[in-house]
């Protein structure tokens, strides 16, 4: 594959979601889905690559007709797995998937039932949190996950507070910008920044602090690239497709045709590898997948990174 080969896949297994987001056009789009068949030979390919993380995504994930089989093939490969849900299905789900995802982040923007449906378009707050509790009881390691933006400074408090109060984990991410670059939604400001890093202190809170000062540095500089697409983290779409060079900036989709493994060797992936972070769409680019193996390799941001997972054990051992 490369010098250093893949060890993430980004894994859309549909773009069909049951929110409406404002900040997100997934939910928009129609797409042929794997079949388990297609899915199981990827799977394969993947681990012969080196791969070591599958995050199953969409789209809600959860929608995809074999997120179960997926989920425990992956397991009988020896991948670590994520799943990224908005938690609205997960308690229909979470007895079949126990014991076969090794992080389960269920995405929370607000405990304001309003604010809620402002956000993702539904009404269905109540299920996120009966499918948090849900979690909780059969022993789930959860993330909460909030997006962050200049624009819910007023969210955050509540929502520690919340997190303490389940003794569940609330992760806070830098919003990044992909669809609508001149909405203020979408800012994230140096103050803002400060009051994460201030918050993460607080029990049953965590954030990437290397990802945070990468941001604070300017990001990717496209003279000077450092993003990790393609080379580390490979990104596959629900028709069978391989995204390059990411998939929020894909301009090209190569049908994968059960030679994942072939694919990845051709000249025309090795030449996009080359090319990844120099494009101008990739200036000022932090989106954080892309990034993080630059971010663990690179010494200037080991003291952020380990402050981080320092702060993660501890809150591991916390949960218990």
């Amino acid at each position: 594959m490369s010098k250093s080969n893949p060890l993430t896949c980004e894994y859309y297994v549909t773009y069909r979601c049951n929110s409406r987001c404002s900040f997100c056009n997934i939910w928009k789009k129609s797409s042929e889905e794997p079949s388990f068949e297609t899915l199981k030979k990827n799977l394969m390919d993947l681990k012969r690559l080196g791969v070591k993380i599958i995050d199953f995504t969409g789209g809600e994930p959860l929608l995809y007709k074999h997120i179960v089989e997926a989920f425990s093939l992956a397991k009988d490969l020896g991948f670590r797995t994520t799943l990224t849900t908005n938690g609205t299905l997960y308690k229909n789900y979470g007895l079949k998937l126990k014991g076969l995802i090794d992080i389960l982040n269920i995405s929370l923007d607000t405990l304001n039932k309003e604010r809620y449906k402002e956000i993702r378009g539904i009404d269905a707050l109540d299920k996120v949190l009966e499918s948090i509790d849900f979690a909780r009881k059969i022993g789930e390691k959860i993330y909460l996950l909030k997006t962050v933006s200049d624009d819910d400074f007023d969210e955050l408090d509540d929502l520690v507070k919340f997190a303490q109060l389940k003794r569940v984990t609330l992760k806070l991410n830098p919003v990044f910008v992909y669809f609508d670059t001149k909405n203020k939604k979408f800012s994230l400001s140096s103050k803002t920044i400060n009051k994460i890093r201030e918050l993460a202190k607080k029990p049953y809170v965590i954030a990437d602090f290397a990802h945070y000062s990468f941001i604070e540095d300017g990001s990717n500089n496209k003279d000077k690239p450092v993003c990790k697409a393609v080379s580390r983290v490979l990104t596959i779409s629900p028709d069978n497709r391989l995204l390059l060079p990411c998939y929020y900036h894909k301009f090209k989709e190569i049908e994968i045709r059960d030679n994942l493994y072939e694919l990845c060797f051709s000249k025309e992936v090795q030449d996009e590898i080359k090319n990844v972070g120099r494009y101008d769409f990739c200036n000022g680019c932090y989106i954080n997948c892309y990034f993080r193996y630059y971010l663990y390799d690179n010494p200037k941001y080991w003291f952020d990174f380990l402050r981080a997972l320092q702060k993660q054990v501890v809150e591991h051992y916390l949960r218990r």
